[in-house]
């Protein structure tokens, strides 16, 4: 596979001056020192600069997501960078946030053995393998500027947000701050005001925010000589360096730096250390002495610097990293093709689309799953109600579908009747005759499909005996009724995924619609439908893909809202189905959450306020709302629970 040279990174935050803004304006920078051209996409897969565009496969070589926050949901190689701290994901939903990272193709370390092996414990878990026993590595950390170390006048250096003032409590850092604000000897950088609070009121030596454009930081370090170096009590235990050492060795900064182990096991003794354990006021006196040590000695202090640094630009210059991990990348994608996809194209895979309305049909998006996939050997089969094809709409589909080569048919079935809906199950019984043989696929035209899509699922299929039905991981991307929008990512292992409305997931065999499955299948739809097919299969006879390669957005996403015929009846004929190794929920999980209420009923005290603070976050409301919940959670809630 030939490079391209061009990548893009995910921007969750485009309208906000964020660290994440800074990591980004960095990697460009060290992107365009190696000859390669970086692109920014929303968390949608969406150009920044060009919203209405999104990403498709062809565009880059690799996509870097930065954040847990978000699953994939662009059609391209993917890396997430595995730089929080495991204490994040616990505080923010462990299942649903380690979940996003198991979404992506292939994953970017820190060098923090905690954040790797998380990563391959959870691997392990569901049964998968990485592309490679390795992790490539790449640190929060830059190229250029590079300053060389000096010591004119020194001060100082620290940069932070303060985010305990928020609660007009007191700030982290307080303690020994306020003693070095008061020796003058102490330079605060980082915004003034947060949601209209002056965060650094009452520190003498706060000087101005600093703009997030990967250079002004570096720029004000090397000014002040000295930079402080204080992790969090979870990036220390996780053993995971943030910005802020990488930012202050390439600004040629002498460096008091706490006791993480990442700091003594890269850089060892180019480094000044403060022991954190000790009281504020001991913290102070340890800060200050090596201050003072500095002044005396400034050709030992600036000979650690230029030691720091060496390592640095041997070891984490980002364009060096970045070289790498362009150099592995065909590698790495080659593996995943000749691990995943279909050996052969021998089996046709007929893609079903019932079509009861010609409005809001969406043929750019039809067209377009189609057209990506690499699996070639496709027949697309449109259940048309009866004077639909004399339609404009339908008429320009079917122009469109000629224009592209793509082979179809069409079948024109009644599909009301006294304006009750045909269900679909009923309707693939009537063109049986047509896709008897090979492997069926049903598309909702609200699902984008990624060009791995339809091979994915032919492999796995192939390379198991007997196996009947294939299953994909999927994203819901849904929106609540104020259209704050959300994305789940869902493991099809681990989910009863066949009971919700995203058909597309699904490849069955085309032995399943014989004729003693139409006592089931006759009277099914939608997402009913394909959990009646899972249990008529079986669970041996039921393969995953372990990939994410197919999105459905929707408005609502209750099954009953899928659901076109009498609930009760689809209800009455899926539990008939189910058998001892049935993979579907039974009928009341699908039709009812009464079963959820009673269960919360019986739970003590402690145990429904840590379903209260699960369900506050993921509360449809904007992120810095959030951050002040959970603030005040901390301060007067934790110690309850």
């Amino acid at each position: 596979m030939e490079s391209i040279k061009r990548f893009a990174v995910v921007r969750l935050w485009p309208d906000q001056a964020t660290a994440e803004h800074e990591n980004i304006q960095r990697i460009k920078k060290a992107a365009e020192n190696i000859g390669y051209q970086m692109l920014q996409i929303d968390r949608n897969g969406y150009y920044v600069d060009e919203p209405t565009k999104e990403l498709s496969s062809g565009d880059v070589d690799l996509v870097i997501h930065l954040h847990y926050e978000t699953p994939k949901v662009y059609d391209a190689h993917s890396y997430v960078t595995l730089w929080n701290p495991l204490k994040f994901y616990h505080e923010w939903g462990y299942e649903r946030y380690t979940g996003h990272l198991l979404s992506h193709d292939d994953f970017i370390s820190c060098g923090s053995d905690s954040a790797d092996d998380q990563m391959r414990r959870l691997l392990k878990k569901y049964n998968r393998k990485a592309l490679s026993d390795t992790f490539i590595q790449i640190n929060h950390t830059l190229a250029s500027p590079i300053h060389q170390p000096q010591l004119g006048n020194p001060k100082i250096f620290y940069c932070g947000i303060n985010w305990e003032r928020l609660g007009k409590g007191k700030g982290r850092h307080d303690n020994y701050l306020k003693t070095l604000d008061k020796m003058k000897i102490l330079r605060i950088y980082g915004p003034d005001k947060i949601q209209g609070i002056k965060v650094w009121e009452g520190y003498d030596c706060y000087v101005k925010p600093i703009p997030f454009d990967g250079q002004s930081l570096v720029d004000e370090i090397s000014k002040c000589g000295i930079s402080l170096v204080f992790s969090s009590d979870a990036h220390v235990q996780s053993e995971l360096m943030s910005n802020r050492l990488f930012e202050s060795i390439a600004g040629g900064a002498v460096i008091i730096c706490d006791d993480n182990e990442f700091a003594y096991k890269n850089f060892g003794d180019s480094l000044l250390y403060v022991d954190y354990s000790e009281e504020p006021e001991e913290i102070s006196k340890q800060i200050i002495t090596h201050y003072n040590w500095i002044l005396e000695n400034r050709e030992e202090a600036l000979n650690m610097a230029r030691k720091a640094q060496s390592i640095f630009l041997e070891k984490f210059s980002l364009d060096n990293q970045l070289k790498v991990l362009f150099e592995e990348n065909a590698k790495r994608i080659e593996l995943k093709k000749e691990s995943a996809f279909a050996k052969t194209l021998d089996a046709v895979v007929h893609v079903v689309i019932p079509l009861y309305s010609d409005k809001d049909f969406n043929t750019d998006r039809v067209i377009k799953n189609l057209k990506v996939q690499v699996y070639t050997n496709i027949e697309l089969h449109l259940i048309l109600d009866k004077g639909l094809v004399e339609t404009n709409e339908i008429r320009e589909f079917i122009y469109r579908l000629k224009q592209e080569n793509i082979i179809y048919n069409i079948h024109e079935i009644s599909l009301f009747k006294r304006n009750n809906r045909l269900p679909l199950g009923k309707a693939l019984i009537i063109i049986r005759d047509h896709i008897q043989s090979g492997y069926i696929i049903l598309m909702n035209q609200k699902e984008k499909w990624f060009h791995e899509h339809i091979t994915t699922l032919v492999r796995v299929m192939k390379d198991t005996d007997n196996s009947l039905i294939s299953i994909s991981d999927y994203v819901i991307q849904h929106y609540n009724a104020e259209g704050n929008e959300f994305r789940d990512y869902f493991i099809s292992e681990k989910s009863n995924s066949l009971n919700f409305p995203i058909l597309g997931k699904v490849l069955f065999s085309s032995e399943l619609l014989n004729e003693n499955n139409n006592i089931y299948i006759n009277y099914l739809d939608n997402a009913i439908l394909i959990a009646c097919l899972g249990n008529l299969a079986g669970r041996e006879n039921t393969v995953y893909t372990q990939k994410m390669t197919c999105i459905l957005e929707v408005s609502k996403w209750e099954v009953r809202d899928n659901c076109y015929i009498e609930p009760y009846l689809q209800k009455e004929v899926l539990k008939e189905s189910m058998k001892n190794n049935s993979i579907a929920i039974d009928e009341e999980d699908l039709f009812s959450f009464k079963q959820v209420f009673d269960k919360l009923e019986q739970m003590q005290e402690n145990e429904k306020r840590k379903i209260s603070i699960f369900v506050v976050k993921n509360l449809p409301v904007p992120r810095k709302l959030l951050t002040i919940m959970k603030w005040f959670y901390r301060r007067f809630l934790k110690k309850d629970d």
